[in-house]
């Protein structure tokens, strides 16, 4: 019986765990870490894995953002809050090319897809 009660405390705690948000524009990635009880993760350790393998670190500030260039090219950002509360975030991120083809080109290629597929239904019920 003491099992059952212990079983469902522990369903209804709630767990202090570090959250990490990413957003970026042209020049630059934007961090922002912070616990389940959004408090900001101030001064928090933060390790950079970047495109060509090497590992800067930084510490966000006491809003528990982080500011990184793209220039970095950053592919991994792992945040220490301390205490056991980590959060690893892959970034994808094509760093080594531009897009091939235009995006007028891929509205055109869409549009015939479209027609082709419906064109097919459009054999398949005459019959």
């Amino acid at each position: 019986m003491r099992y059952i009660i212990l079983l469902i405390l522990s369903i209804t705690l709630h767990a202090h765990s570090l959250k990490v948000f990413t957003s970026s524009d042209e020049e630059n990635l934007y961090v922002k870490a912070y616990y389940s009880s959004s408090s900001p993760c101030r001064n928090c350790d933060v390790s950079i894995t970047t495109f060509s393998n090497q590992t800067i670190h930084k510490k966000t500030d006491n809003k528990g953002k982080l500011t990184i260039p793209l220039s970095l090219k950053p592919v991994k950002i792992l945040v220490d809050g301390a205490l056991g509360h980590q959060k690893s975030v892959d970034i994808k991120h094509n760093f080594t090319s531009e897009d091939k083809y235009p995006f007028w080109l891929k509205m055109v290629f869409a549009f015939l897809c479209m027609g082709a597929f419906f064109t097919l239904f459009w054999f398949m019920k005459r019959r």
